[in-house]
């Protein structure tokens, strides 16, 4: 009976969490959607914001994978260390990687800062001579955020150990916050170049943001490096594969900017755009989820106990679908009214707008697979395994190379962003074998059950909205922000009342729960 009602408050525990980094992460993605806004507002999409988008492809690309990667490995690492020999002991490793990281990172991007010219030629050989040149230039500028990846890696999994999530994953909102102050304030003295310096900026306030939580638990940063440890060389044997995996996760990203550079101009901004809002669902799902289940998983595989590790994989992936299914439905139907909402106005024009939808459109078939996979991966980690993480995710990197060379050739760009969706399905379902040939089995009935009321529940969802909002009130648009405006306001309202009432009759699992709670009975 008691282990039952731990087990039962672990679970509440670790949905509690995962709702709060969701939240946390839903802001930060909101404040990059209105960085987009102010963007595309005072500069549209032409030559400025293709340099701009370049140049901040890899250094995005290496601040999301050495802060991940070295999540992925400390927190397996030191959650050991806590349990078997306290927090002086994890103090001590902390600031061992703290230290051996900072160092790496500082002469890795002096060299990229040194060689920004040849990474923009190689990454976007299709751009204009002038582009190519303000694009080194943002790198150089963007490369000294790289040092704080690092710091933000470490220090973040400090909090994530010590159960602490919704501070780290809310830094990126008031960095985003740093961005859209500056590019309104400097606009016209300091151009596009307002952009990454605010970067920068933005970057170490998102470290100091974290030092608070961290002295409350009793740390405090101390000198200490010994490349001769052992301990050094079992963090970097863990911490390579997960950086290179997260690296190749990212790379489609390369190979989009590097295919769309080849097309008219503007059609990197356009898939910018685009990617901004699909990808940003897909980091506020899987990043949130796996966030708070890798500690879950670690500490559970530690002990090997299988059983609990299923259920929180299960759990997390129910949370997945039932949040990516209906959103995916409204990105498709609402593509459109929205990225008017969002961009079409200033320099951005219509056409772009039409571009920009469709490119959504492709991007959101894919949003699940591509949540849910990050949270499957986290099995490995919490075993130790990188290497399995890393061979899949190079498979599917050249799986959506391909499709990515195919179809733009019959498609245009559109075809670069059906790419990744399709890569995402393959990810997913490849995944899922292997964690059941390998692990365990996670799939069972009530999963895919859960799965399918969810997927019902958004189909009618998405007949309400079509039907009540394209046959009904269709007229209403009319080209306008105020009618799309209007568009999105009803459409959304719609569609939550119905998928509620969809999941309620369905009895979805959590949904009277949640019904009780909004009502307030007990």
């Amino acid at each position: 009976m008691e282990e039952n009602t731990k087990s039962d408050n672990e679970k509440h525990a670790s949905l509690k969490n995962s709702l709060l980094v969701l939240l946390a992460l839903g802001l930060s993605s909101i404040s990059q959607i209105i960085t987009q806004i102010i963007i595309a507002y005072l500069y549209g999409s032409g030559r400025e914001t293709d340099a701009l988008f370049v140049a901040f492809v890899i250094p995005t690309l290496l601040f999301w994978s050495i802060q991940n990667s070295s999540r992925v490995s400390i927190v397996p690492l030191l959650t050991d260390v806590l349990y078997q020999a306290g927090h002086k002991v994890l103090w001590k490793r902390a600031d061992m990687f703290l230290t051996v990281v900072t160092v790496i990172i500082t002469l890795f991007a002096i060299i990229i800062s040194l060689l920004s010219p040849y990474v923009i030629s190689i990454i976007a050989p299709g751009l204009h001579e002038d582009t190519s040149s303000m694009a080194a230039t943002i790198l150089r500028i963007l490369s000294c955020a790289l040092v704080f990846a690092g710091i933000l890696g470490v220090w973040g999994s400090l909090h994530n150990i010590f159960s602490s999530f919704f501070i780290p994953a809310l830094t990126d909102f008031f960095r985003a916050g740093v961005v859209i102050v500056s590019a309104i304030v400097f606009y016209r003295t300091l151009g596009i170049y307002a952009i990454p310096i605010a970067f920068v900026v933005g970057s170490l306030i998102q470290c100091m943001l974290l030092i608070p939580g961290l002295r409350r638990e009793g740390y405090r940063y101390s000198y200490y490096l010994s490349f001769r440890d052992p301990n050094v060389s079992l963090f970097f044997s863990l911490t390579s594969l997960p950086f290179l995996s997260l690296l190749i996760r990212q790379g489609g990203t390369v190979v989009d900017r590097f295919l769309a550079s080849y097309l008219p101009e503007g059609s990197i901004s356009a898939l910018t755009y685009s990617y901004t809002i699909g990808m940003g669902v897909i980091l506020i799902v899987s990043g949130g989820l796996f966030s708070v289940s890798l500690p879950d998983l670690s500490r559970y595989s530690a002990q090997k106990k299988i059983r609990e590790m299923k259920d929180v994989l299960q759990m997390h992936l129910k949370l997945a679908g039932i949040i990516t299914f209906p959103l995916t439905v409204l990105l498709i139907l609402l593509g459109r009214p929205m990225v008017c909402v969002l961009f079409e106005r200033g320099a951005f024009s219509a056409a772009t707008t039409e571009l920009t939808a469709s490119l959504l459109s492709y991007y959101a078939i894919g949003i699940f697979f591509l949540s849910a996979v990050p949270v499957m991966l986290g099995v490995f980690y919490a075993f130790k395994d990188t290497y399995t993480p890393f061979v899949h995710l190079l498979q599917i990197f050249i799986v959506n190379t391909v499709l990515a060379i195919v179809l733009m050739r019959s498609m245009g760009v559109q075809g670069i962003s059906l790419a990744l969706s399709l890569a995402g399905i393959f990810s997913f379902v490849r995944m899922a074998m292997v964690l059941e040939k390998r692990i365990m089995s996670f799939t069972d009935r009530s999963l895919f059950i859960f799965w399918m009321k969810s997927i019902v529940s958004s189909l009618v969802m998405g007949f309400v909205v079509w039907f009540i909002v394209t046959r009904s009130y269709g007229t209403i648009i009319q080209n306008t922000l105020a009618g799309n405006l209007k568009v999105l306001a009803l459409s959304l309202l719609v569609g939550t009342l119905t998928f509620g009432i969809s999941a309620y009759v369905l009895r979805i699992e959590g949904s009277k729960y949640l019904v009780r709670k909004v009502l307030g009975s007990s």
